[in-house]
């Protein structure tokens, strides 16, 4: 990922505060040394495009039946616990 400047130039990500399970800001610098900005930007997950194999081979259950479906989001998910069965 680039993240740019206002100048238009390229910068460096200096740090990265996580916010949340899905949300972080980045610190960072310019790299046009006549520009010398440095700014905080945010990076977050906006939505999914497709599920990953992982989740949509454990939602057949689902189609079947067999239980409750939540939005899915990736900091849900863990190998011992479907994501679409907890709550973030």
């Amino acid at each position: 990922m680039r993240v740019y400047c206002q100048c238009g130039s390229g910068s460096s990500v200096r740090r990265s505060v996580t916010l949340s399970a899905d949300t972080a800001a980045l610190y960072c610098s310019c790299r046009d040394p006549e520009c010398g900005h440095s700014f905080v930007s945010e990076i977050g997950f906006k939505h999914t495009l497709e599920l990953p194999e992982k989740v949509q081979d454990q939602l057949s259950g689902y189609a079947q039946g067999e239980g409750v479906l939540w939005l899915w989001k990736p900091c849900c998910y863990s190998e011992n616990e479907p994501a679409f069965h907890k709550r973030c």
